[in-house]
């Protein structure tokens, strides 16, 4: 869902283009402006020029995808890692993804977003 000028516009996007690899390693979903809304990030470790592994990891991440408000997925064959984003709880998302995708994983990293320090203000002395 995109809100342009306060009202929403649909997008369809058929569950081919999820399977498609050859059109794009990375996927990604507009949504709704986050109001209030913590944005989560995992990154998923596995053997990603497996092409049987790459391709569950795919497809578990597709189907889940607007369930669990995953905005963004991107695929990182170089690393072997997978980032996902999006305003999802990442300790229920991972475990989902463990169950669904299983010996495909290796490793799921949830990244905590650094908030900035509020500076102290520097006593300075007479």
């Amino acid at each position: 869902v995109i809100y342009f000028l306060e009202s929403p516009i649909y997008i369809y996007i058929p569950s081919s283009f999820c399977g498609n690899s050859a059109i794009k390693r990375s996927l990604e979903v507009a949504s709704a402006p986050a109001m209030a809304e913590k944005v989560s990030t995992l990154i998923i470790e596995a053997n990603l020029e497996c092409e049987k592994c790459y391709k569950k990891i795919q497809k578990v991440l597709c189907k889940l995808q607007e369930k669990e408000k995953i905005r963004t997925i991107n695929f990182d064959t170089k690393k072997n890692m997978v980032t996902v984003s999006g305003p999802f709880d990442p300790v229920k998302l991972s475990k989902k993804l463990r169950c669904k995708a299983c010996k495909a994983i290796k490793d799921i990293k949830i990244v905590e977003e650094k908030k900035p320090d509020a500076k102290k203000p520097e006593e300075k002395k007479p």
